[in-house]
């Protein structure tokens, strides 16, 4: 198994791919069938019209030197990359000290908090724009 990152840029018009390991060119037919999947679950649940998207990949990031830090990779980059104006700037070096912290902030409970009710998670979703017939529940019933 492999982990890979999809990143929608509404704003441009684009589905950015980002691919930690670049030995792993045969995932490409994997991606562009899930960023396929990802347009036609935006524009059937009316998000947006994203037929016209565009998918990008990104070549200029980080890159894993093992078989098996891909998870890392993924995090830090949604991490770096939620954060306005902050560069893919890390190294394979770089991981252990993130492990140790992803671990860390699991047991303090320092992570984003998580709706903990169908409730909040419509509010949290609405806060966004997203709207709000779009047919997403935490669990049945909560």
């Amino acid at each position: 198994m492999h982990w890979h990152l999809l990143v929608v840029k509404v704003a441009e018009k684009r589905i950015e791919w980002y691919n930690s390991m670049p030995t792993a060119r045969s995932a490409k037919p994997y991606a562009v069938d899930v960023a396929s999947a990802l347009k036609e679950e935006m524009v059937s649940r009316g998000f947006l019209d994203a037929t016209e998207f565009e998918l990008v990949t990104v070549e200029d990031h980080p890159h894993q030197k093992t078989g098996y830090d891909c998870g890392i990779f993924m995090v830090k980059y949604m991490d770096f990359l939620s954060r306005d104006g902050c560069d893919l700037n890390f190294t394979q070096d770089d991981i252990p000290h993130f492990r140790g912290e992803i671990a860390a902030d699991i047991i303090r409970g320092h992570l984003v908090d998580v709706p903990s009710s169908n409730a909040a998670l419509q509010s949290m979703l609405q806060a966004h724009g997203v709207p709000h017939d779009h047919g997403y529940e935490l669990c049945p019933g909560s």
